[in-house]
């Protein structure tokens, strides 16, 4: 997949919107998928490796080629 903790993706919501955030771990499995832990990029700015973290469905994370 070529997700990588620290790189910028693109994530896919529930609506279809692609949002904008950075990605805090590799793929990882997940309680039911393999998931990408990410975080919004302002609190990826401020807290680093402290920062809020969700886990997302990885096959709705890919690599932002904007902010790359």
């Amino acid at each position: 997949m070529g997700i990588h903790a620290g790189m910028r993706v693109q994530v896919t919501t529930a609506s279809g919107e692609q949002v904008p955030m950075i990605s805090v771990s590799d793929e990882v499995p997940g309680r039911d998928m393999p998931v990408v832990w990410v975080s919004s990029i302002d609190e990826y700015r401020v807290s680093q490796e402290a920062a809020y973290r969700t886990p997302w469905p990885s096959q709705y994370v890919r690599p932002d080629e904007i902010g790359a």
